[in-house]
């Protein structure tokens, strides 16, 4: 599906070093997402139409906040279709992604699309996230969590914990040049996370819990006014 105007204009004008070809793979795996969509519950189907700003855009949101640490690997919990690890790995490919779902097909369908589409910094995983830590070839290996509508905060960071390499102490959970400080979790939330945050603070005293509303001029509100992005630095 050929990448709307407006959506290549946000891409390139929040993220410079954008390619013509970086826009190709996202148009894609957009394809490939919606064909694979016809024989698996993927997303929606009556949000296909969407499917350009509810799903990549939000899923790509972050990189127009701030950088992950180059050569770093991060781990995209519950990752359905890809998303949001599969469209991030392709603008970030110094950046390497584990995607992760406790559902075979879904593994299943993402590696048939990341082999399709030639992704080299891509691996996929057919595990639960609170299984995977057991396994010591995941146990401490990531610097970063990532997770989109997946499970409450709470949930989310007691699955992380285990999976997360010691970070660097950093005053801030982004430095100077907004790079995210290692061990982080980014999440993708919507609606009232008062409760949500606060029993996150009380139950793991993290050092930093960031909250970036996406009400910008590239998201209509009525679609994304609760939509959030949730940085937390343990």
């Amino acid at each position: 599906m050929k990448i709307p105007k407006e959506i290549s204009d946000i891409i390139k004008t929040n993220l410079s070093n954008c390619t013509t070809n970086q826009l190709s793979l996202l148009e894609k795996y957009v394809e490939l997402l919606i064909e694979w969509n016809s024989k698996i519950n993927l997303i929606s189907r009556n949000d296909l139409i969407n499917i350009w700003t509810r799903h990549i855009l939000h899923s790509i949101s972050p990189l127009f906040l701030f950088k992950f640490k180059i050569n770093s690997h991060a781990i995209d919990i519950g990752t359905g279709g890809g998303l949001p690890g599969l469209p991030i790995a392709i603008l970030e490919p110094n950046i390497k992604i584990t995607l992760l779902d406790s559902i075979r097909k879904k593994c299943s369908v993402v590696e048939d699309i990341y082999t399709k589409l030639g992704i080299k910094n891509i691996s996929v995983v057919n595990k639960r996230a609170e299984d995977l830590a057991q396994d010591k070839a995941y146990s401490k290996s990531f610097d970063y969590v990532l997770a989109r509508a997946v499970a409450p905060t709470v949930k989310l960071i007691e699955w992380s914990i285990p999976l997360l390499k010691n970070g660097v102490d950093f005053k801030s959970p982004l430095s100077e040049d907004k790079i995210v400080t290692p061990k982080s979790i980014v999440l993708w939330k919507g609606g009232d996370l008062t409760n949500e945050i606060e029993d996150a603070k009380n139950k793991f005293q993290p050092k930093n819990i960031s909250i970036f509303p996406l009400q910008t001029e590239y998201f209509s509100n009525d679609i994304n006014s609760d939509k959030k992005i949730i940085l937390i630095n343990l």
